[in-house]
This record gives structure tokens, sequence and C-alpha cells, in this order.
């Protein structure tokens, strides 16, 4: 089962982005609108919306750099779950996986928010008492689903250590 991030917070991400880029858009357009164009000559005015059409390149560049990074990092940043353990993937070019093993879990705990239950995200903290460590899986789109796929993993530990007590 591979798992990702919620597309909630993609699309906040790309949402911020336009936000950021339409202030910086007029914070440099609206004082050349309201202080500087009235006050020149016609051709001065040509000359400024050159400039004016020069930055609103430059910036729809910036805004499409941090659009692909945004979603290649939200693609790339996933869980792989397998019977005996999570790889967690992350990364653009520098990939990084770390692998966490399934064998000694002994809980799993689903926190969600208010908008999490609203839009079904969460996250899932998974406890080995063996590395007396949290795993965390922040923010995972269907974190139930998910978390199914765990309980199941824990009856049969469970089941394993039964049938090793009564040999």
């Amino acid at each position: 089962m591979i798992a990702h991030q919620s597309h909630v917070f993609l699309i906040i991400k790309l949402i911020a982005i336009e936000i950021l880029m339409l202030f910086l858009y007029l914070f440099i357009r609206l004082p050349k609108t309201l202080f500087i164009l009235p006050n020149l000559e016609l051709y001065e005015n040509v000359s400024l919306s050159y400039i004016t059409i020069i930055y609103f390149i430059i910036l729809s560049f910036i805004k499409l750099i941090f659009i692909l990074k945004i979603t290649l990092e939200w693609i790339n940043n996933v869980y792989e779950i397998r019977d005996d353990s999570i790889i967690h993937r992350q990364g653009i070019f520098n990939i990084k996986e770390d692998i966490y093993t399934l064998r000694n879990l002994s809980s799993v705990t689903i926190e969600q928010t208010i908008l999490g239950k609203l839009f079904n995200y969460g996250t899932i903290i998974l406890y080995s008492p063996i590395h007396k460590t949290n795993y965390y899986m922040i923010n995972v789109h269907n974190p139930k689903k998910i978390a199914d796929t765990f309980y199941d993993n824990l009856e049969d530990n469970k089941k394993s250590e039964i049938i090793r007590r009564r040999v």
C-alpha cells in the first residue's frame, strides 16, 4: 500500500504561492499606478509598461519553479507499507529512504484535528517497545484505512506469540 501526505496540504501550499506572488506583483505595480504613471508623459508610460511586463514574466517564472518544487516534493514523499516494514521515501534529487520494521509493533494511534476529520487526514503514531520509539506518519490521507493495515499486523503478531507460547 502506498500512502501520501493529504492533498489538502498540497492545495494549501499552492494557494499560498499564488497569494504571495499576487502580493509581490501588487507591491511593485500599485505604487507605479497610483503615483508615478499619472505624472508621466505617454512615451514614458509605454517604457514603464515594458518593465512591468518583464517583471510579470520574471514573477511567473519564479512562481512556476516554486509550484514545481512543491508538487515534486509532495509526489516524492511516499510511505510504502509492506507486510513487515514501512519504507518512507522523500526528496526530489537526493532521495532519503528510511525503513522501519513492523515486527515488534505494539500500538497504533491516530491523531486527527477537526479539519483532519473534515478533510480525511491525520497523523498515525506507531510504537515499538523494543526500539522504545514512536514512528510518525504525518498528515497522511485516509489514516483509518492505513491504521487498519497496522491493526491486522498487530493481531498477526499476537497470534504468533500465542503459538510460540503453546509450543
